[in-house]
């Protein structure tokens, strides 16, 4: 689904994560987002790419994080508008009632999953 913005829904919710500190390490990303750095690291790219975000290296040079660039940052209003518009939208036709049930379901389904940890230990 895409909005005004054009911004995938995927990509909106990496701005929102990224937005949320002024760089944040990509490994505490991808532990937020609940994805793997080397599939984080390929939507970080379509960002980059688009001159949303950047990446930097950390003071140890091992760290990379990210960052919104000021069009990214430019961008998020207008995404956030976007989501609110296609959430209405949605809960209109779906119902509150069970679009919260539904949201429960997954969230006790997020729960259930093995982490990156867990499977490597395995």
């Amino acid at each position: 689904m895409s909005y005004p913005s054009e911004l995938r829904i995927s990509r909106f919710s990496l701005l929102v994560e990224i937005a949320s500190a002024e760089a944040i390490p990509i490994r505490l990303l991808a532990e937020h987002l609940g994805l793997e750095r080397t599939t984080l690291f390929r939507k970080l790219q379509c960002l980059e790419s688009g001159g949303l975000v950047r990446v930097l290296t950390g003071r140890d040079r091992r760290t990379r994080l990210v960052a919104l660039t000021e069009p990214g940052a430019m961008l998020l209003p207008s995404a956030l508008s976007g989501w609110r518009i296609a959430q209405s939208h949605l809960l209109a036709i779906f119902r509150q009632q069970r679009w919260e049930a539904l949201a429960g379901e997954i969230d006790d389904l997020t729960r259930c999953l093995p982490s990156d940890d867990d499977l490597m230990d395995g």
